[in-house]
């Protein structure tokens, strides 16, 4: 699943579609409509990419609307570069926090956000307020 919030999705599709066909052809002749499937790898990865709209602050009505998503169905949830606004840090915790209970999977499910430090002030406030609902934070060395 890749989510944003609606005026982004459009842009989304359009660059899961460019690089299903990208892996479905040599670099040569990805634009052509002629492009093929490589027999060889009859499973394309992009062709189960889903794309929907993740409302962080109406994060359970937005998920309503995506039908397709199962209770503890997803192995693994990115965040990059989503903490950026002191104003929707709340929110944003609220969504992980809720996707954390009820859409990953319990026992090996697990959240990695990659994080592009832009206020310490917010970056400090995000992570304060993840340990407040029971997250903890391994930063890995890069």
């Amino acid at each position: 699943y890749v989510t944003d919030l609606n005026y982004c999705l459009q842009n989304i599709r359009i660059n899961v579609e460019n690089n299903r066909r990208l892996y479905a052809c040599n670099a040569s002749q990805w634009q052509s409509d002629e492009c093929k499937m490589d027999e060889k790898n009859n499973k394309n990865p992009f062709d189960s990419v889903d794309v929907f709209e993740l409302d962080w602050m109406h994060c359970k009505q937005s998920l309503q609307q995506y039908t397709k998503i199962q209770a503890n169905s997803v192995d693994v949830i990115v965040g990059s570069d989503i903490i950026w606004v002191k104003d929707l840090v709340p929110s944003l915790a609220d969504t992980l926090s809720f996707l954390s209970q009820h859409i990953l999977k319990k026992e090996t499910g697990y959240m990695i956000i990659a994080e592009q430090i832009r206020s310490n002030a917010i970056s400090e406030t995000f992570w304060r307020t993840m340990k407040l609902r029971g997250f903890e934070r391994v930063i890995v060395p890069g």
